[in-house]
């Protein structure tokens, strides 16, 4: 059911109140990002806000390139500075059938590869935290130009907080239990959780780096996080089984790299989708509230200034400051009764994938996580078969391609 807010339109001397005006605003804001449910109408001198409270909308195509723009704002000298570094001939030109593709997993065990990685990633809209615990990253060469070209990059890190999808689809009981009318911890459900969640691990970056990045070469990038390669470091390092993964789709509720996979094994033979979409009690969203426009902020401020309960000066250098910018865009929001949830830009998508059905029900029990199941990896040439199986590509042949330095995107 639609939600709303109606607001005067005329402040005094017949001017535009400034809550209409920082709502005419958000409202533009919010439909450039993609909010198809939100509208702005104008009726007997009111304005009525409207918006879903369920947001179900991806990120526009305008909302990613404002998110790359605002990354790379100031990053010229550093990126121009981590391009020196890449290895000699990066940004060479060479030939390459994408029909043929033959992935070459490296895993970053020296500072040199690791140079190579934290480049690209710039190269992604969103950021990633690649401090957590048991970072991992990976780069996957492309072997059949010479010499061999990068194709993508994986980032493995230690799980993430998921809104309680991902433990709601390994039927994990409940941290609190009520016993005689008392709510208390439940031990049991927190020691399960300490023990399954050293066998799963997030994919924190899956991309893929020019020309490498059209014709659905990311499924192929997604379904070699399971590799051999990746998974026998992951377990030698840190010594536990890997039993799955969860991943996160930033922009919408659906990532299509992720999605029809057709390589895990079902418990009665067959195979079944790598990754499944996983859902928590409510939709996970996504704000992005730095990349609204700087008319949304001053008019934020326009309507802080004009009530009376607040301080305006404690919003002081919000043109200059993000941080206090979005503090000043919060407290706007609520003087006015916008839920912060009707600002998100987008909806996000969860994901858990392993490798079989007894893998993901290993992660149901203690014991079954004694057990380990013996596979839990699939080999690239799997991944590989199944992804030309499913990919047509019309064009594959490209002559004098080259990746793209960052550099020259950035201010």
């Amino acid at each position: 059911m639609y939600r709303s807010i109606v607001v005067d339109e005329q402040g005094k001397s017949s001017s535009v109140s400034a809550v209409a005006a920082f709502v005419d605003a958000l409202a533009s804001d919010l439909k450039a990002f993609g909010r198809d449910d939100v509208a702005l109408i104008s009726v007997g001198g009111l304005k009525v806000f409207v918006w879903d409270p369920v947001v179900a909308s991806p990120g526009s195509a305008e909302l990613r390139e404002a998110a790359m723009a605002s990354r790379l704002n100031g990053q010229k000298a550093l990126l121009t500075q981590l391009e020196a570094k890449l290895p000699q001939g990066f940004f060479d030109p060479f030939d390459v059938n994408l029909a043929d593709v033959l992935p070459e997993i490296v895993v970053c065990t020296n500072s040199a590869d690791a140079q190579v990685f934290d480049y690209v990633v710039w190269g992604q809209s969103m950021s990633a935290d690649i401090r957590n615990f048991r970072n991992t990253k990976v780069l996957v060469f492309d072997s059949t130009p010479r010499p061999r070209r990068l194709m993508g990059a994986i980032l493995f890190k230690s799980p993430m907080y998921f809104g309680g999808a991902r433990d709601a689809y390994l039927g994990w009981p409940e941290l609190f239990e009520t016993v005689d009318g008392q709510r208390r911890k439940n031990q049991a459900a927190i020691d399960l959780r300490n023990k399954a969640l050293k066998s799963i691990y997030n994919i924190g970056v899956c991309m893929l780096v020019p020309p490498y990045t059209a014709h659905g070469m990311g499924k192929l990038i997604a379904s070699l996080c399971f590799s051999p390669e990746i998974i026998e470091h992951l377990e030698g390092t840190f010594g536990q089984p890997v039993l799955g993964m969860t991943t996160t789709g930033g922009w919408g509720g659906n990532a299509t790299q992720y999605d029809r996979l057709n390589l895990a094994d079902r418990a009665g033979g067959g195979k079944r989708a790598l990754f499944t979409r996983v859902h928590g009690a409510r939709p996970s969203l996504h704000f992005p509230t730095q990349l609204f426009s700087g008319t949304v902020f001053q008019r934020a401020i326009d309507v802080i200034r004009a009530d009376n309960t607040i301080r305006v000066r404690d919003f002081a250098g919000y043109d200059a400051d993000p941080a206090v910018a979005v503090r000043a865009f919060r407290q706007t929001c609520k003087l006015i009764g916008i839920p912060f949830r009707a600002t998100a830009a987008n909806c996000v998508a969860h994901y858990f994938g392993s490798v079989s059905d007894a893998c993901t029900d290993a992660l149901r029990t203690s014991a079954g996580i004694d057990v380990r199941p013996p596979v839990r990896s699939i080999p690239v040439a799997d991944a590989l078969a199944e992804w030309r199986r499913r990919q047509r590509i019309a064009n594959p042949d490209l002559r004098g391609v080259s990746a793209i330095p960052l550099s020259r995107m950035a201010t």
